[in-house]
């Protein structure tokens, strides 16, 4: 695969990552707000006094857990692979013990 292609396929995984993300922060935004209003036993004050206190958090902070997500997704796929190239090295082999004492 050339460069241009990769670049291409990383472009259009990134496209989807962040349609997921999208639908999934909406959905959570639904679901919070629905158990505020269910917690608060559907008293409109108390709902509209807390929404202020929900919409202090500032939305670029999400991208701090963004590149935290991306980043811990590459090393357990990067692990995964390097445990599976590990086996694949050792059943070559022929499965040799891993400990082996006299």
């Amino acid at each position: 695969m050339d460069v241009a292609t990769q670049l291409a396929h990383s472009k259009e995984i990134a496209g989807k990552i962040a349609y997921v993300l999208q639908k999934r922060v909406q959905s959570a935004t639904e679901q919070y707000g629905k158990r505020l209003h269910e917690a608060s036993d559907g008293d409109a004050r108390c709902v509209q006094s807390l929404y202020p206190f929900a919409a202090q958090l500032p939305p670029w902070n999400t991208w701090y857990y963004i590149a935290d997500v991306a980043q811990r997704s590459v090393l357990f796929w990067d692990t995964l692979r390097e445990r599976g190239t590990e086996f694949v090295e050792r059943t070559s082999q022929g499965l040799k013990p891993v400990v082996h004492f006299d």
